[in-house]
C-alpha cells in the first residue's frame, strides 16, 4: 500500500503497525564515511541531543564537515540563539573543530533546512569537490528528512542516515508515550502533504 492511496480523513485510522512502517521502517544508523553532515535543528533539548549524535559521527571519522541548520531563536542560558548557533556550540563542546562547521541560520522548516544547507554547502565546501552527506535528526523525523534531502539536494549526493537515540522515539516504543504519538501522527500528515504536492516520492508500507 502507498501513503498516497490513503485519504487525509483516514490517516487517523491507520493501525500502530501501519504507522510504524510509514515512519520507522528501514530507518537505520549508517556507518559509511561521508563528506558532510547536515544537522537539523529543533528546540534546545532536542537540538542538543541531535548535535551530540552528530559529534559522534565526527569523532568516528565518518564526516569532515558539519552544517547545523535552523533559524528559530530560543533563549539558552540567558542568550537568544538560533538553532544553528546553539548546535554549533554543542558540537564544539563535544570535540568538533570550529573550522569545519558552517551554519545555516535562515531555515524555518525542514524544506528550508535542505535549501539553505545546499547553499551553505556549495559556497563553503563545494558540490564539485564533495558528494555525500549524513542527515542527522530525530528518528521519527528521518523518513521525511531523507526523502526531502533526496528531492532537494543535487542528484549526485549520496545520502546516509544518523539519528539521535531516544527512549521512546523508536519503532518499539513510540506508541507508549503521548508526545511521540503526536510526533508520529504529525510526520505522517507532513509526508502525505509532501507526496500529494509532488515534492517527495511516495511511501510504501
Amino acid at each position: 500500500m502507498k501513503l498516497s492511496q490513503i485519504p487525509e480523513s483516514q490517516l487517523k485510522d491507520l493501525t500502530v503497525s501501519q504507522k510504524t512502517a510509514i515512519v520507522y521502517d528501514k530507518i537505520v544508523r549508517n556507518t559509511e564515511k561521508a563528506d558532510v553532515a547536515i544537522l537539523l535543528g529543533c528546540e534546545p533539548k532536542r537540538s542538543k541531543r541531535r548535535a551530540i549524535a552528530c559529534a559522534e559521527l565526527y569523532a568516528k571519522g565518518l564526516v569532515t564537515y558539519v552544517i547545523p541548520s535552523g533559524a528559530p531563536t530560543n533563549e539558552v542560558d540567558g542568550e537568544n540563539l538560533t538553532e544553528a548557533e546553539y548546535m554549533k556550540r554543542v558540537l564544539i563542546e563535544n570535540g568538533v573543530n570550529p573550522s569545519v562547521i558552517f551554519k545555516d541560520e535562515h531555515a524555518l522548516t525542514t524544506v528550508e533546512n535542505f535549501l539553505g544547507s545546499a547553499m551553505v554547502w556549495h559556497r563553503n565546501i563545494s558540490f564539485y569537490k564533495t558528494n555525500s552527506a549524513y542527515i542527522v535528526s530525530a528518528t521519527c523525523h528521518m523518513r521525511r528528512a531523507m526523502l526531502l534531502a533526496k528531492a532537494l539536494l543535487p542528484r549526485n549526493v549520496k545520502l546516509y542516515c544518523y539519528y539521535a537515540k531516544d527512549e521512546f522515539d523508536n519503532a518499539q516504543n513510540w506508541h507508549k508515550h503521548p508526545q511521540t504519538i503526536q510526533e508520529v501522527d504529525w510526520e505522517i500528515r507532513c509526508l502525505k502533504k509532501l507526496i500529494t504536492t509532488g515534492v517527495i516520492d511516495d511511501v510504501e508500507f
